[in-house]
């Protein structure tokens, strides 16, 4: 009996047992992983390369259309003389004629020395109001030389014939004045080296008369615009001025100077710019 009493309590204590460590299990945790497929960036597209030749240039190892590379050159002087270049410049040219030296490659190695020159020049030129009021307009062809001492040589240096006196009085004015300084000769300039510079007066009627002229420096050619306005519009009745159609006017104060100096002090307006035809040994 007694041990039918024990075995029937084992009994109910397992029983017990199993189910409480039953109901306490802990439940499992589910975990979701995802998986994304990385796509690789599409290759480059392949370069095909193209046979140099006309119209294409070598660059690291690739054919470049010359039109990415920049606008080329353009000499004027060769286009407007229709000569060949050779390696001594223009042929055809003998050495004492102006611009003898235009595309000459030697001259590349001056090329400093010629840009403060010309920045030199371009912060003094100027067109005169009173020869631009006056019509009086063209081109003045210069050949300044220099000396052992890179001083201006006076006489070698050549004011050109085919403009209008008071012009190459004016150019040569201004030569005189720039030789003054001693920028010129910081320059350190060799012995009979010159310099072919050519200035031109023009006279535009567009109110942006600066557009369309291009300075620059080809070889040892230095070449310079200046324009004085003259619309076709304008209209002067004595010391008015004024523009057709539109109904307003101004006084024209170089108009007054001018004929105060004719009428008043009995000298020409334009004494100024007169002088020996340009002689730059006056």
């Amino acid at each position: 009996m007694l041990k039918l009493f024990v075995g029937l309590s084992l009994l109910l204590h397992l029983s017990i047992f199993l189910l409480f460590h039953k109901s306490t299990a802990p439940e499992k945790e589910v975990v979701q992983i995802e998986f994304h497929e990385v796509v690789p960036p599409p290759p480059p597209p392949v370069v095909k390369r193209r046979s140099g030749g006309s119209g294409s240039n070598r660059k690291n190892g690739m054919n470049i259309p010359l039109g990415q590379l920049g606008p080329r050159p353009h000499y004027d002087l060769r286009a407007l003389r229709g000569e060949n270049l050779t390696d001594e410049g223009f042929s055809g040219l003998a050495e004492n004629e102006w611009g003898s030296h235009g595309g000459k490659f030697g001259e590349i190695e001056f090329y400093s020395l010629y840009l403060r020159l010309f920045r030199e020049i371009e912060n003094m030129l100027n067109y005169p109001s009173r020869l631009g009021e006056h019509d009086i307009s063209g081109t003045v062809n210069t050949r300044l030389v220099f000396d052992k001492n890179s001083q201006c040589d006076w006489k070698k240096t050549r004011i050109g014939n085919g403009a209008h006196v008071y012009l190459r009085y004016y150019i040569l004015t201004l030569l005189k004045k720039l030789c003054s300084f001693e920028t010129v000769e910081h320059l350190r300039f060799k012995e009979n080296q010159f310099a072919d510079l050519s200035f031109n007066f023009v006279l535009t009627t567009e109110f942006n008369h600066q557009a369309g002229f291009k300075e620059g420096i080809v070889s040892n050619i230095l070449t310079f615009y200046r324009t004085h306005p003259r619309p076709k519009l304008q209209y002067n009745i004595g010391p008015i001025r004024g523009f057709f159609p539109f109904p307003a006017v101004t006084l024209d104060v170089g108009w007054l100077q001018e004929h105060w100096e004719k009428w008043v002090e009995h000298r020409n307006p334009l004494a100024d710019f007169e002088g020996h035809g340009g002689d730059p040994n006056m």
